[in-house]
């Protein structure tokens, strides 16, 4: 597992200095891939801020702020994992600022096409992956930060 995790580090690494981005940039990647890292808790817990590696979490109520204490090194270690390096370093949780989500929601519309070249690098660079999973991952993580990138402009 340790090479495949140097593997997507380097990777995200490139692409993030080639972007020109910085690690607050990265910091905010946390929140597009929180609901993978965290899977089911994602619906009782939700990212709120990130500041030099400390990450605050909003949860549902006081059952869950226990069940996520517990689970916090976990979290952090998933979240390490889908970013490719140490960007989160510590987790605070919170109760303050949890807002529950939609019982249904509509779908999203598909979001608007990058630019071609912009997608063919990211996909290139994930091809660099070795793991299907850990590429897939990497790859999504690509792609939405290339979309967060387009709407700063």
């Amino acid at each position: 597992m340790a090479k495949k995790s140097r593997d997507i580090t380097g990777v995200i690494d490139g692409l993030l200095r080639q972007w020109g981005l910085t690690r607050a940039s990265r910091e905010q990647m946390v929140f597009a891939v929180w609901a993978q890292a965290v899977g089911e808790i994602g619906r009782h817990a939700q990212p709120r801020a990130i500041s030099d590696g400390r990450l605050t979490v909003a949860v549902q109520d006081s059952a869950w702020m226990q069940e996520l204490h517990f689970q916090k090194d976990a979290i952090r270690k998933s979240l390490n994992r889908l970013l490719g390096g140490q960007v989160v370093r510590e987790i605070k949780l919170t109760t303050r600022s949890f807002v529950d989500p939609a019982p249904a929601r509509q779908p999203s519309p598909d979001p608007a096409p990058l630019d071609p070249a912009v997608e063919a690098e990211a996909r290139a660079a994930a091809q660099a992956i070795a793991d299907p999973e850990l590429r897939e991952q990497a790859l999504a993580a690509f792609l939405a930060l290339a979309r967060g990138r387009r709407g700063e402009k």
